[in-house]
């Protein structure tokens, strides 16, 4: 009795032992050149094999490995799906590193292993790396399943293969768990280059993580592999039924995602668990647009029967298992219904019930072809033809008779049924003369297609000549009248394999293609060519060819001729009248520029273009690198370009090319009648250069719509002119030009170092405004003159630079930026001894621009400015700068004075009737403000328009301390954020102080209202005797001021008083009758009625001459002191205006002109026009200010 106890308690230890392995390896035996592994010790034995032979560098390009029994690591790894513990009472699994050459598990498995590396980037699986030596020598992993094992890692995880290159996987499985955050997988984490996956499935867990601080989640999650990427890969025969993670991204049944230029074919086989996000129906988590996916015969479970779903009976009563098994290859396939829940890998079917009718298919292909083909489908199910693979041929399709009449096709239909016969069609190679593939029909241009593209059967050839003997028709009307699919045709039409990557010559010899159809809105880089590409040396060119009655919808980087442009690319005498559809990156020609220089010339587009965003007449969009070109060309539909990145002046050049409308990067508007009646194609056939010959142009007016390519043209029909350009520099020639009386012609300006352009003159003197060369109403021979802005160094006295003219104003900033060859001088000294006017009277009363940005002066905003600036009571006019691409603007970019010592000084300077906008910070001073700086006597009259945006400084950085005293803003002050505007100052970072004092905004903001500060805290900022317009319910830190008040003089007056020991307030003045608000004059004056601004736009204009219905009540005497009230002068008499009232309306007699009533805060109520009476109506009692002209009354209505 006690020794049957003793046998159970050792019964019980033995059991409790985890671990199987004893922790020391041993060496496995060869035979036949092969490791034979017989147990755990012998399993770390190779992988400490494997591992120094890759640590020391050796040799192992085929190393042969076989399991000869079962193998335990480890007991009761997973407790159910999950970790059993901490794992700390496994033997960790040391991974083989690098694997080449074959692991034949001859149907053994491997159980518990356990291996767990928390590292960043750290992969895991049974075989971190498995490689094959080439496409054709593949390692192989087969035979073997891995069973009751933990894999955790983060970049690549697999249950057998964490990475593979040219794999092929062969009757494995996986029941176990493996946990990553990318590229996680049940059999293998990443399967690169090429990877063929047979017989094979998981059933364990695959789990993702969101690594830490990632902002992405837990990513290519798939059950067979987590991420597929390039070449040609094979999923045959495979299943999933395991627990996947669905809260990642790209995650699938079969497959997490299918990278970019993959092929991957998966063909009989099927997932069971629902990912509702996945593509086909859940076998595949994403498919990148350059990738090609082929399924046949593959499903998930799901709620009905479609192509890509079957349903839990399905699974279940064996139909699919029929299916599988009589698909192609499909033999391994069975089930045993009402055992097996799903079919499984036993090679027989049994207890199905119902009908199984299989039917003949004989494929011919060529003499000598041993390749396996299809032999048989089943009823109602149908197959997949297989592309059959022949040298120097390019598959035609499948024909059911042999002369192959009829539409190729490329599957049985489930509705088919009988025998099939199939005939393939061959395309031969083309003949080269000259160096030059010579193309006459349209297979032959998909037989020219394949050979660069290196389709199998072909060699590569990138670099490929292409030369088109005849027009090509590829399908027969693909467009209707209006240019839209005929979608009637379209089931028959053939579709479009791209050219690319291609980086030679294709010479259309003035032929056109016609009828290239491609219909696939998940795709990139599509059009006649996807991808062209060259050098400086070997340009890729496209040239003397037009795409005409072609349609191409697809993803992104979408054009009719190129897709997407990388390097040295030209585009010559070529056209589109065809119609592309797209994503991001649509074009009518090309669709992306991404390289160095992209240059079409002589070429047009007349078709339809449309995409979701970056959409233009010619280029969908560029990356802004180097330099785009159009020259002599045209669009009929829109401006040339949809977007540049990383735009600058050099980004994209249109040189004599016209649009009906401009993209902003230089192309000529003109109007549709001028493409029909000849005046353009009259430039273009007249425009000359080294590289370009406009005279390929002409038109048949009254035929052709638009100018066209090689027809004769009568180019004596419009008069042609000389334009001369004296560029006044001796850098630059003068240049002669022709131009087509009544064409415009856009003009780039011109650019010269140390000087910056203004403009071009019509005469030497430069007197007058700047002019637009060339434009429709320019005729005879004219002769222009450009006026510059010289950069140098300004005079000096008492060692500051003296600032008397734009020339000297624009040289500060370059001393202060250190530019255009000056010494950088932050601390600087400038004194405004003049009015300075850059760009003048640029801005409409409502303060948008009268010109486009290329007719104005660009301001360069002085950077880190440290120094002082004064401008002695002087004015900066005219001060435009527009860009998203700057952080800081205004006069300067921002000011840096020292955190403890001197700080930076600005005083006594307006920034009037100037326009500044940036999508960061703005003020009419300055963007920015950091450590000490004083504005002091400086104001703003002008727009302001930022993310962050404040009268007179954007923003007060952290550390920033600003003194602002006796300063003003009645300008225009706009954000589109509420919370970052003020009339004064934008917004303050923590860390930072503002002091305002004696000061006033007299202007409405951007979010409604007038703040001086957006400040609401008194550690930020301190507000002293100064001002803001008052609003109804709207209040702020300062003292609220109506707007009669800013205009009688009552503020002018108060600011003047103010004194104490820092401040002095005579500076301030006022003219009442001309001046609406206090200014910085230091008088007071009197020479009318108080002026409030009206407001352009604010309320309908109207007139009234209706007669009142009663007589006149309370007419208010116009000789009243209440509009001065409170001030040491009386105004004069003002001659009388009849102004009476009745019920609930003012009515002004005697008075032809502007009538304005506002309310007593000085709000706009009403602005109307009185021939002689006006009678406006108002909605409640009270009094209101009316305003005749320049007369203001005070008026009270009663009711």
């Amino acid at each position: 009795m006690k020794f049957v106890s003793l046998v159970g308690l050792c019964l019980l230890l033995s059991e409790s032992v985890l671990a199987a392995y004893s922790g020391t390896p041993q060496v496995p035996m060869k035979i036949d050149n092969c490791y034979q592994i017989s147990s755990a010790e012998e399993l770390y034995g190779f992988a400490k094999i494997m591992n120094e032979m890759d640590a020391g560098g050796q040799s192992k390009e085929s190393v042969c490995a076989k399991l000869v029994a079962d193998i335990v690591v480890n007991n009761n790894v997973l407790e159910g799906d999950s970790l059993n513990g901490d794992g700390s009472d496994f033997i960790p699994w040391t991974p083989i590193a690098n694997f080449t050459g074959v692991f034949d598990g001859q149907n053994h498995t491997i159980s518990g292993l356990y291996y767990k590396n928390t590292e960043t980037f750290a992969s895991a699986g049974f075989i971190l790396t498995v490689t094959g030596t080439s496409e054709k020598d593949y390692s192989i992993v087969r035979n073997v399943g891995i069973v009751d094992s933990y894999f955790y890692g983060d970049l690549y995880v697999g249950g057998i293969v964490a990475l593979a290159r040219n794999l092929t996987l062969e009757n494995v499985f996986h029941k176990g768990t493996v946990v990553g955050s990318t590229g996680v997988g049940g059999l293998v984490g990443l399967s690169s280059m090429n990877g063929t996956f047979l017989n094979s499935y998981n059933e364990g867990v695959v789990k993702g993580y969101e690594r830490p601080n990632s902002i992405y989640p837990a990513m290519y999650i798939g059950g067979v592999a987590g991420y597929i990427h390039t070449g040609k890969n094979l999923v045959r025969n495979c299943y999933n039924i395991a627990q996947i993670d669905p809260s990642g991204s790209y995650v699938g049944g079969i497959v997490g995602i299918v990278g970019k230029e993959t092929d991957l074919t998966i063909e009989n086989s099927f997932n069971t668990v629902k990912l509702y996000n996945a593509l086909l129906s859940g076998l595949v988590g994403y498919v990148d647009a350059t990738a090609n996916l082929t399924t046949n015969n593959s499903f998930n479970k799901g709620t009905n029967s479609g192509e890509f779903e079957r349903t839990d009976a399905s699974f279940s009563n064996g139909e699919l298992a029929v299916m599988l098994h009589y698909g192609f290859k499909g033999e391994v396939w069975g089930q045993n219904v009402g055992t097996d829940p799903y079919p499984i890998l036993s090679g027989f079917v049994k207890g199905y019930s119902g009908e199984v009718t299989l039917y003949d298919v004989k494929l011919h292909t060529f003499d000598g072809d041993t390749a396996e083909y299809v032999q048989q489908y089943l009823k109602g199910v149908g197959t997949t033809l297989q592309v059959p693979l022949r040298q120097n041929y390019l598959f035609g399709g499948w024909y059911s008779d042999s002369d192959f009449s009829g539409n190729a096709v490329t599957k049985i239909l489930a509705s088919d049924a009988g025998s099939k016969e199939f005939f393939a069609k061959w395309l031969k190679t083309l003949e080269k003369k000259d160096g030059c593939y010579e193309i006459s029909s349209g297979e032959d241009l998909y037989v020219f297609a394949a050979i660069v593209n290196g389709n199998d059967g072909f060699t590569q050839e990138r670099t490929a000549c292409g030369r088109l003997t005849a027009n090509i028709v590829v399908n027969k009307n693909v467009l209707d009248e209006k240019g839209n699919l005929n979608s009637a045709g379209s089931s028959t039409f053939k579709t479009w394999t791209p050219i690319g990557p291609f980086s030679g010559t294709f010479d259309g010899q003035g032929h056109y293609i016609s009828g290239l159809y491609y219909n696939d809105s998940k795709k990139d880089q599509i059009g006649l060519f996807g991808y062209v590409s060259g050098s400086s040396e070997n340009p890729g060119i496209i040239e003397n060819v037009g795409l005409v009655d072609s349609y191409i919808n697809s993803h992104d980087d979408a054009g009719t001729l190129i897709g997407k442009a990388t390097g040295y690319v030209y585009v010559k005498n070529s056209y589109s009248t065809s119609t592309i559809k797209g994503g991001t990156f649509t074009g009518g020609l090309v669709g992306y520029e991404n390289g160095h220089a992209l240059t079409i010339s002589n070429s047009y587009f007349a078709g339809n273009v449309a995409g979701y965003q970056c959409v233009g007449g010619m280029l969908g969009g560029s990356y802004g690198n180097e330099q785009v070109k159009f020259i002599n060309s045209f669009n009929t539909k829109q401006g040339f370009v949809g977007y540049v990145k990383n735009k600058k002046d050099s980004s994209v050049i249109v040189v004599h090319s016209y649009a009906p409308s401009s993209s902003g990067y230089g192309e000529t508007s003109v109007k549709l009648e001028q493409f029909k009646d000849g005046s353009v194609a009259s430039a273009l056939h007249n425009y000359s250069s080294t590289d370009v010959d406009g005279s390929v142009w002409g038109q048949n007016v009254g035929v052709d719509l638009y100018p066209v390519l090689n027809v004769n043209f009568d180019a004596e029909l419009f008069k042609v002119s000389k334009a001369a350009f004296h560029y006044n520099d001796d850098s630059i020639t003068d240049e002669v030009m022709n131009y087509v009386e009544g064409v415009p012609e856009y003009i780039k300006n011109p650019s010269v170092q140390n000087k910056i352009f203004v403009g071009w003159y019509n005469n030497k003197s430069f007197d007058g405004s700047v002019v637009h060369p060339i434009n429709a109403e320019t005729k005879g021979d004219m002769e222009f003159y450009a006026k510059w802005i010289s950069i140098r160094e300004p005079e000096t006295e008492d060692e500051c630079y003296v600032i008397k003219t734009v020339d000297d104003l624009y040289s500060f900033a370059a001393i202060v930026n250190g530019a255009n060859g000056m010494s950088k001088q932050e601390r600087a000294c400038a004194k405004q001894v003049a009015d300075i006017t850059v760009n003048k009277d640029f801005l409409k009363p409502d303060g948008t621009l009268k010109f486009s940005d290329d007719d104005l002066v660009v301001w360069t905003p002085i950077q880190n400015f440290r120094g002082t600036f004064d401008g002695q009571g002087h004015t900066i006019n005219g001060l435009f700068y527009a860009s998203s691409y700057v952080v800081g603007v205004g006069l300067f970019a921002n000011l840096k004075g020292d955190v403890e010592g001197d700080g930076a000084v600005v005083k006594n300077v307006g920034i009037v009737q100037s326009y500044l906008k940036s999508s960061g910070q703005a003020g009419a001073i300055a963007g920015t403000v950091e450590g000490n700086v004083l504005l002091e006597g400086v104001f703003n009259s002008s727009i302001i328009s930022a993310g962050l945006a404040g009268g007179l400084v954007g923003l007060v950085k952290q550390n920033g301390h600003l003194l602002v005293r006796n300063v003003f803003n009645i300008g225009s002050v706009r954000s589109g954020d509420d919370v970052s505007v003020g009339g004064l100052v934008g917004k303050i970072n923590s860390g930072s102080f503002v002091r305002i004092v004696n000061s006033f905004n007299g202007m409405v903001l951007s979010n409604g209202n007038s703040n001086l500060i957006n400040c609401n805290s008194d550690s930020l900022c301190k507000v002293e005797h100064s001002y803001y317009l008052s609003l109804d319910s709207v209040e702020s830190v300062g003292s609220a001021a109506t707007q009669l008040e800013f205009a009688d003089g009552s503020i002018a007056k108060a600011l003047r008083e103010y004194d104490s020991d820092e401040i002095d307030g005579s500076m301030w003045g006022q003219n009442i009758g001309v001046d609406s608000y206090p200014n910085l004059t230091g008088e007071i004056n009197i020479s009318g009625a108080p002026v409030i601004p009206s407001y352009p736009g604010d309320a309908p204009e109207s007139s009234s001459s209706e007669n009142p219905e009663s007589s006149p009540s309370d007419e208010v005497d116009p000789d009243s002191s209440s509009a001065t009230d409170g001030l040491d002068f009386q105004l004069k008499k003002i001659p009388v205006v009849s102004i009476y009232t009745f019920k609930n309306e003012i009515f002004v007699d005697e008075f032809d002109g502007f009538v304005t009533v506002f309310d007593v805060n000085g709000k706009l109520l009403s602005k109307s026009y009185s021939n002689g009476t006006a009678r406006i109506k108002v909605n409640r009692p009270g009094t209101y200010i009316v305003m005749a002209g320049k007369r203001m009354w005070k008026v009270l209505l009663k009711r």
